[in-house]
């Protein structure tokens, strides 16, 4: 039996992920989503350590190439938890405010 392919290609789960920049951080972060999503909308979120929402951005048009800068200069320092929301997965990072 022959073997197709159609464009497609494999995918492979542990490839997608997203980067925090730099780790530890003073004012600001850069957050580099490694994820294959159709262009549309991204939600970033960042929580502290008790749960509790203290940033959050909505990002109407995204694509493979953006990275997204947020000022942290406001959070005291400790450790957080950022989540990158795509239409169907969830994606965590954490990093050091100092």
């Amino acid at each position: 039996m022959p073997n197709f392919t159609f464009g497609m290609k494999e995918y492979n789960e542990k490839d997608e992920s997203i980067v925090v920049y730099p780790n530890p951080a003073k004012d600001c972060i850069t957050i580099i989503p490694n994820i294959e999503t159709e262009p549309g909308a991204l939600e970033i979120e960042i929580f502290n350590l008790s749960g509790q929402k203290v940033l959050s951005k909505k990002i109407k048009r995204c694509d493979a190439n953006s990275n997204y800068m947020l000022n942290i200069s406001k959070l005291t320092g400790s450790v957080f938890v950022v989540r990158v929301y795509t239409r169907y997965r969830t994606f965590p990072a954490k990093f050091v405010k100092l």
